[in-house]
């Protein structure tokens, strides 16, 4: 027989302490029992040999079993207990299942928990009658165990579908059984938000949106930035200014390797889109909103940067540079073919303050391509100027 279906009496007695003092204030009803009473009872089935474990079941009083039934989801202390699964299994009925799928949707993170519901749902006719009559089909809830994310397979194999209201959603749940206030159910409408429509994102306050994708691990973070930029446009997603830069936060610069390792798998055009968006949030917050925003979010770069000590802002195209001075006096536009840029100037955003760099640029203004004050018809100066040499891309916003 397997090792791991025994306990030595130590780790048997060690478990049952826990459990009782974990246990020593609580009421005595329900599925919870008492610290003592649910020690004993996993004591006693841990204990069961393989040819006892269904004598020991049929032992149990009602009371254990519901008492079992609600201990096993939380597995507190990690006990590998085939023998109380075994016994369980043995005196399932609809009542018992009730109360382990009850107490599952708090406690849906435990492997071996899972493995026997998704065996239960696939072999055990009482699970399987149970489960229908929450309108849940066995096999979809077998499939959904094994997924990623328990509370996005719900939302995606079972509900389906996009909601424009919070009672609609809500009455699905409730429709397939999951409780109101469980952990399921706030998760599920956690998870929503990676899946939804225009509509519901728009319900949501930019305040309670950011605080549900913090809640998300990597996995979920992923499926909602890609549904939330599938769903809006460029200018729509620059009304979220606070939840873009926990985006920034998180994922990381472009060189970076948590970034890479999140948009490994993306498709090229929704990178795209989030550097575009990314880009179009770093203008803002540099240029505020005036006529040299306006302007800069025409355009499409491989890096948008602000240089603290020089206190300038390089546009960084494909072949180009365009340098913008910040300040009380916005100054002179300087555009770089990038090999000139990198040769006489880069090294100098660093090491001068705003004012000696612009007399530098002003003295070297020659080694430029291109250098506008802000008057006049400048705009549509650099407009013509960069589609003539195909110096940019223009976005769609």
């Amino acid at each position: 027989m397997s090792q791991e279906l025994f306990f030595v009496p130590e780790k048997l007695i060690e478990t049952r302490r826990l459990i009782e003092a974990s246990h020593k204030d609580s009421a005595a009803a329900g599925t919870a029992g008492s610290g003592e009473e649910l020690g004993k009872l996993i004591s006693r089935l841990c204990g069961s040999s393989e040819e006892m474990v269904k004598a020991s079941s049929l032992a149990m009083s009602d009371r254990e079993v519901r008492m079992l039934a609600g201990y096993l989801p939380r597995n507190d202390y990690g006990i590998r207990g085939e023998r109380l699964f075994q016994a369980l299994r043995y005196r399932l009925d609809e009542h018992t299942c009730g109360t382990l799928f009850r107490q599952w949707q708090e406690e849906y993170s435990n492997a071996y928990c899972n493995s026997f519901l998704k065996d239960l749902a696939r072999t055990d006719q009482t699970f399987q009658k149970f489960l229908k009559k929450h309108h849940t089909d066995p096999e979809l809830f077998a499939q959904i165990l094994e997924g990623p994310s328990i509370p996005l397979s719900y939302d995606e194999k079972l509900l389906g579908g996009t909601f424009a209201d919070g009672a609609d959603f809500e009455r699905k749940l409730r429709y397939f059984g999951v409780a109101e206030q469980s952990m399921l159910d706030i998760e599920c409408k956690q998870a929503l938000l990676t899946f939804c429509g225009r509509a519901d994102y728009f319900s949501c306050s930019e305040d309670n949106l950011l605080d549900i994708v913090r809640t998300y691990d990597g996995y979920l973070l992923k499926r909602f930035l890609l549904n939330f930029m599938e769903k809006l446009s460029l200018g729509e997603l620059q009304a979220y200014p606070a939840l873009t830069s926990y985006l920034r936060q998180v994922i990381g610069h472009r060189g970076s390797r948590t970034f890479r390792q999140f948009f490994e798998d993306v498709p090229p055009e929704m990178l795209q889109k989030y550097l575009d968006w990314i880009h179009l949030f770093k203008i803002n917050l540099y240029f505020e909103e005036d006529d040299r925003s306006r302007f800069w979010k025409q355009y499409r770069y491989v890096n948008v940067v602000r240089y603290p000590i020089s206190n300038v802002v390089i546009l960084e195209f494909e072949n180009h540079v365009a340098v913008e001075f910040l300040g009380d006096q916005p100054g002179t536009i300087y555009l770089c073919e990038k090999n000139e840029f990198n040769r006489s100037f880069y090294d100098k955003l660093d090491a001068m303050d705003n004012e000696d760099l612009r007399i530098f640029f002003k003295a070297h203004k020659d080694q430029c391509l291109e250098y506008r004050n802000h008057t006049g018809r400048w705009q549509s100066h650099l407009n013509n100027l960069f589609s003539r040499r195909g110096i940019a891309q223009k976005i769609r916003i």
